[in-house]
């Protein structure tokens, strides 16, 4: 077993086994750490692998705020209304647990899946990073033979690209874009 497979198996077991938001939250940090590593250091099995453990974090978070909501119910947050006692709800906010509206929402999306839509999910974002890394070696070897190509025929007095208008900007693209169609 490779080491990176193994800090992987690691990972989504601290997840599967986290007791607290905060080690949840902290794992979720670190992954995004990791594929903005990755990403730099052009691996994408590995930034493949961190998109997983933060998607799998987010939905460990989600379960335990539905393990809460079951057990001593949520903070709705708000004004208290009129004519309640002056008690402040004790029940934690998700803003105390460091958890933001974003988060939250996210984490309710992932929450709400069945399993096998989950793991479905998962295997659809692992395999955007690999249609990303493709597309993007397509678009290089497109300006690639872009440029090979007008190199031969721009004139010297051609305006730099920053000094193009938008509309010939556009114009370019779209002659580009013809040529590579057919």
């Amino acid at each position: 077993m490779s080491f990176q497979l193994i800090k992987y198996d690691n990972a989504c077991r601290a997840v599967a086994e986290a007791k607290s938001v905060d080690e949840v939250r902290e794992i979720r940090d670190v992954s995004i750490a990791m594929k903005a590593y990755a990403r730099q250091a052009n691996n994408h099995q590995l930034e493949a692998d961190a998109i997983e453990i933060r998607m799998r974090a987010t939905r460990r978070m989600d379960e335990m705020r539905q393990e809460q909501k079951a057990t001593i119910g949520l903070n709705e947050g708000g004004r208290p209304k009129t004519g309640v006692s002056n008690t402040p709800d004790s029940r934690p906010t998700l803003a105390e647990a460091g958890i933001d509206k974003n988060l939250a929402k996210e984490g309710r999306k992932l929450g709400s899946l069945s399993n096998s839509e989950f793991e479905e999910a998962v295997k659809t974002a692992r395999d955007a990073i690999g249609r990303v890394v493709k597309g993007a070696a397509a678009v290089d070897d497109v300006n690639e033979s872009f440029s090979e190509r007008n190199t031969e025929t721009v004139p010297e007095e051609t305006p730099g690209r920053d000094e193009l208008s938008d509309k010939d900007k556009i114009k370019d693209l779209a002659q580009l874009e013809s040529r590579h169609m057919c």
